[in-house]
């Protein structure tokens, strides 16, 4: 298995390998070794190649001459493994990790067998002569809890890798649970205080600078006090499982420890038995995890889809919503001449046109609901609330001024539109219904509009 990772100035191909083990034919281990080769031939050359994996052939550092060659107490068929690689490394100018480092056996051991008695290291991280520097470390790490007679090998490789570019959302969710605490909101109050202080409120004529300058003062102070919402994946391992893991990590500590070959073997047993509990009280946690996933879809699409989203790209679809949505939201208006107000009958004359005033907006604030939707401004009605004397002063020279020009800023013209299932085919647009979602500060225009009318409309009730 290999795998390509692309970097500032070369690539790093990883080849991940499995050796055949003692008991397999000559003619396996050749073929194992021909593949190999063959996948370093197509690998470039100016790639930073990494082989690693269980090798199954150790290497020695205490050797004696005989005969004119190298030997120590190997038998002939582990000089034979440790040939090949010997051979294939030379071959290919590649270098070892584990001659590279100095380190005691506790950290060159990679293979230690049932009985605890017979130890190597026949795992190793191999990588070409030409980044002989990039290996920054290797070394075996016995701490790992995989019930397994293979350590853990670790290696550091000195490579600048190319960062993943992502797209960044237009919007920002901050997190506003954290203005339960009376201290930090205390200080969200202070800081948004401070900060519209220092800026002033004469300096600004124009809307659109007006504006800016309120969300800039709210997106920065909440960003530094209460940063931004982070998404937290389920877990489907439960406490259960986690406290027999804990159990089971005891034990392998406990066979590190222990010196006794007696404790040892003991301990071996209560570990493999624990092993064992482990894993059947994983798998269940996940079997019970799939099937929560399974009745959420189900209960989401209780119906057979004809078609499939996923097979188009994103582009296709964003441009498939955008030509549904244009459709169904840009609605012409009729050719309806509009009456004259002064001369239509049944005109409510009584409804106020004034200047709002810092009553009404207070009252808009307090009506509005926590824990909703902050549009794509990112402004909520708990931030609002929270700094309530800074936003009723600076939204009332801010929607007096949009009430006098009779125009309203861009984003208060923008929504963010989510789609929700109604029935049918998932695959068809109009199977589903749109939400606007509107920027909470436009909202509280719109209540004060509303409040108005509804006051001039029950007037006119009672009248009648």
């Amino acid at each position: 298995m290999s795998a390509c990772f692309k970097s500032r100035y070369a690539k790093l191909t990883v080849i991940q390998v499995y050796a055949p083990t003692n008991d397999a034919d000559d003619e396996s281990k050749e073929e194992f070794y021909e593949q190999l080769q063959w996948e370093l031939e197509t690998t470039p050359r100016h790639d930073v190649l990494i082989v690693m994996g269980d090798l199954n052939a150790k290497i020695v550092e205490w050797r004696v001459m005989k005969d004119g060659r190298w030997w120590d107490d190997m038998d002939l068929e582990e000089w034979t493994r440790m040939e090949r690689l010997a051979t294939f490394c030379g071959k290919n100018d590649l270098v070892i990790g584990g001659s590279l480092f100095k380190y005691g056996d506790i950290h060159k051991i990679t293979w230690t067998s049932v009985n605890a008695r017979d130890r190597n290291q026949i795992d190793h991280i191999i990588s070409n002569g030409r980044y002989r520097g990039s290996p920054m470390d290797t070394q075996a790490m016995r701490g790992a809890d995989a019930n397994s007679d293979n350590h853990m090998v670790m290696g550091k490789v000195r490579l600048k890798l190319c960062s993943t570019k992502r797209e960044r959302r237009e919007r920002t969710i901050f997190d506003i649970k954290k203005l339960r605490d009376p201290c930090v909101k205390e200080v969200f109050r202070l800081e948004v205080s401070n900060r519209f202080q220092v800026l002033g409120t004469d300096d600004a004529d124009d809307i659109e600078e007006m504006w800016g300058r309120f969300k800039g003062v709210y997106n920065e102070r909440a960003k530094n006090v209460l940063g931004e919402k982070r998404r937290v994946k389920s877990d489907w391992i439960s406490r259960k499982t986690y406290k027999k893991i804990e159990e089971r990590w005891g034990l392998k500590a406990k066979i590190r420890c222990t010196r006794s070959a007696h404790m040892k073997e003991r301990a071996a047993a209560a570990y493999a038995v624990k092993d064992k509990e482990v894993k059947a009280s994983a798998r269940a946690d996940k079997w019970r995890w799939l099937n929560d996933l399974a009745e959420e879809a189900e209960t989401a699409a209780r119906n057979n889809c004809s078609g499939d989203l996923s097979q188009l790209n994103v582009e296709e679809v964003l441009e498939r919503w955008r030509e549904h949505f244009e459709e169904v939201l840009n609605v012409q208006r009729p050719h309806i001449p509009l009456p004259v107000i002064d001369q239509a009958p049944g005109v409510i004359t009584s409804i106020d046109t004034g200047d709002i005033s810092i009553a009404e907006i207070k009252r808009a604030i307090h009506r509005r609901k926590t824990g909703k939707s902050p549009g794509i401004v990112g402004i909520s009605a708990e931030l609002l609330k929270c700094s309530e004397k800074d936003a009723v002063k600076q939204l009332h020279l801010l929607i007096n001024a949009i009430w006098k020009e009779q125009c309203a800023t861009e984003d208060w013209k923008k929504s963010l539109i989510v789609k929700v299932q109604k029935k049918g085919d998932l695959a068809q647009c109009d199977n589903y219904r749109s939400i606007s979602l509107l920027s909470v500060p436009s909202k509280i225009l719109c209540r004060v509009l509303i409040d108005r009318l509804k006051s001039g409309v029950d007037e006119m009730i009672r009248r009648e």
